[in-house]
């Protein structure tokens, strides 16, 4: 989604159909953020996907270079593909695919 307000609902009730695994990433706060809204979106429309959120943790975050807080924080490109092949149910052994 390019927006996280309004969120785009039909888009939603499509994702909802067609997926049962969402992985959202946001560059701010987990906690009231894009993926809280995808939760509550879910519920309130009686859809129960699994659900993983990436962005920042509700708690301290020192001040870095923004590709060092995003690893620190668990959002950078490796946790991404990492969550996805989490949800996926895809095992990865040294470098293959499993």
């Amino acid at each position: 989604m390019r927006f996280v307000k309004p969120l785009d609902e039909l888009m939603l009730h499509e994702i909802a159909h067609k997926y049962n695994k969402i992985v959202t990433v946001e560059d701010g706060t987990v906690v009231g953020g894009f993926g809280s809204a995808i939760l509550e979106f879910m519920a309130a429309n009686n859809y129960t996907p699994e659900v993983t959120i990436l962005g920042i943790p509700d708690r301290i975050v020192e001040h870095g270079k923004p590709e060092e807080l995003q690893r620190e924080c668990g959002y950078d490109a490796k946790a991404i593909a990492d969550a996805v092949r989490e949800i996926a149910g895809v095992k990865v052994f040294a470098g293959s695919l499993v």
